[in-house]
């Protein structure tokens, strides 16, 4: 099934890889560890997907006069909103799972509805662009550009999302490119000393101005293709795109891991309360000068580790498909699992989420997203 950037989608999908699970509010997703403590919010009013074709791009889907939250966080850009049906009308599909338990309960749990969502996450990130309104005929926009590979054959793909008139689209540009380097710096172990460098100068390089109608690009040195197995870092081998051709068009006209409880595994000490949610930053219509570091550090004290404590040799039992917290979930016993980020050896589940207490060879410690 191809990508398709935007979807349509209920409470009864819990697979946030492709796409994002919806949070337990209007216009809003269930934000993962990788998002890291401080995620900057802010609305736009349209969104527009092209594809590209040679040098030239193809509409392919548009909803206009909109107010869709955008989520800015550590490890992807994520769009959401409720009210998707008026102005110019989404034309989308509705991604079709089996219900299990768990996603019945979420079902239960949630607002009534649909939401069209939608994300790109900074693995697949092959360049940010932006452009600001100088005049007639042009806008505030970010463009946000992909690949997937469908049997050999690469679909080059762009979300482009336009604001309002004040909104800081250039600072928006640099923060992403910045955040994008970060993550692909802390979690692709596979980089060469040549892509570490390319990453290491868009990390620290300075604000690119804009230039009237056109847009200005921060190209990634590198990105993998759009996949299930590129959402969230992997030991393995993942292919990895580096040839992606950077369009720069004029302007137009105009997932976490499934959701379950752990399989019960070995015995520890239970760590103390897991930290809270990532908080969330309104900007409203104009955004002010961001910080594009990721955020390393909670917003309180980190509790102490437990004490270092040996493990019994059995390997733990798990689902093969990694597990993930979810509000409204049914409880689940609190117990130590297998971390399913692949991080550590273990990791704690508090009987809602998974927390950032780990343990490796029988040595307890705090695990704080995103290193």
């Amino acid at each position: 099934m191809a990508f398709n950037i935007l979807t349509i989608r209920t409470g009864d999908h819990d697979d946030g890889s492709l796409y994002p699970v919806l949070g337990a509010e209007r216009d809003e997703v269930e934000f993962e560890p990788l998002d890291g403590r401080s995620v900057t919010k802010l609305f736009a009013e349209a969104a527009y997907i092209y594809r590209i074709v040679g040098n030239g791009i193809h509409e392919e889907a548009h909803v206009s006069d909109i107010r869709m939250a955008v989520y800015i966080t550590d490890a992807r850009v994520a769009v959401a909103c409720s009210k998707y049906d008026k102005g110019g009308g989404w034309r989308g599909s509705l991604i079709a799972v089996p219900l299990n338990a768990v996603s019945m309960a979420r079902a239960a749990y949630r607002r009534q509805g649909k939401m069209l969502v939608g994300h790109v996450r900074y693995p697949w990130l092959a360049s940010v662009a932006f452009t600001e309104k100088s005049g007639w005929g042009s806008s505030n926009c970010l463009r946000l550009q992909v690949t997937e590979r469908i049997d050999g054959n690469d679909r080059n793909m762009m979300l482009e999302l336009r604001f309002p008139k004040g909104t800081d689209t250039a600072s928006l540009a640099h923060v992403i490119s910045q955040r994008a380097a970060a993550y692909r710096l802390a979690h692709d172990h596979e980089l060469s000393a040549t892509e570490v460098a390319r990453f290491e100068a868009l990390r620290s390089g300075a604000a690119k101005r804009g230039t009237p109608k056109e847009y200005t690009v921060y190209a990634m040195p590198t990105e993998y293709f759009v996949s299930a197995s590129s959402a969230y870092p992997k030991k393995g081998v993942v292919q990895r795109r580096v040839d992606t051709p950077v369009v720069q068009p004029s302007p137009a006209p105009v997932a976490e891991p499934a959701s379950s409880a752990p399989a019960a595994t070995t015995a520890l000490p239970p760590p103390q309360p897991a930290a809270p949610a990532p908080a969330v930053q309104p900007l409203g219509r104009v955004v002010a000068p961001l910080s594009a570091t990721p955020s390393t550090a909670p917003a309180a004290a980190a509790p102490a580790a437990a004490a270092p404590q040996a493990l019994p040799t059995p390997a733990p039992q798990v689902s093969p498909t990694p597990t993930h917290a979810v509000a409204g979930a049914v409880p689940s016993p609190a117990r130590w699992a297998e971390d399913p980020f692949g991080r550590h050896e273990l990791r704690y589940w508090d009987g809602a989420r998974w927390s950032e207490h780990v343990s490796d060879a029988g040595q307890t410690a705090t695990d704080v997203w995103p290193r």
